[in-house]
């Protein structure tokens, strides 16, 4: 685990193996706005971190961590900030520039008779006119407290999409 391969589609031939998470890699995107016009590669792992990977020298170039448990959905924000949604009912932003920095927190849905809200999906979206800013939609999945345990309500639901407009 904790690793992933980049491969030539035209060539059909595997580039290079990038590693570095401690267990399985549960999230992927691509960071298109490094300087230099490089692409960025940006996982988030079950060991409760986001990496940020440089291809062109085939290593890790930032870790963020301050996660809860895994790291369930990695999204690109506006220029230098990555999104992530681990197991709490939180959304974390990430400074590209300042990785070691703690996230900023941005509350998502709430709980469920009590059960966390994990974030299992993000996607942003630039919207012009807001300089730089945009909308963040976000998915939750709500898992009941234990196997045995029946919700007092039967209508509560399984999930749900919340949308906030997001400053860059």
């Amino acid at each position: 685990g904790g690793a992933f391969g980049l491969w030539d589609a035209e060539k059909r031939a595997k580039c290079f193996t990038l590693s570095g998470h401690e267990g399985d890699i549960t999230s992927m995107c691509t960071y298109d706005g490094a300087e230099g016009g490089a692409t960025l590669y940006v996982s988030g792992g079950a060991d409760g971190t986001v990496r940020v990977w440089d291809a062109r020298q085939h290593v890790a170039v930032a870790t963020m961590s301050d996660h809860r448990r895994r790291v369930y959905a990695v999204c690109p924000g506006p220029k230098g900030v990555i999104f992530a949604g681990d197991f709490s009912s939180t959304v974390k932003a990430h400074s590209l520039s300042n990785p070691g920095a703690l996230p900023r927190l941005l509350p998502n849905v709430p709980g469920v008779d009590g059960c966390e809200a994990p974030i299992a999906g993000l996607e942003f979206v630039k919207l012009d006119g807001m300089d730089g800013g945009g909308l963040l939609l976000s998915t939750a999945a709500y898992f009941p407290l234990n196997e045995n345990e029946e919700s007092d309500d039967d209508d509560a639901p399984q999930g749900c999409v919340h949308v906030r407009a997001v400053d860059a």
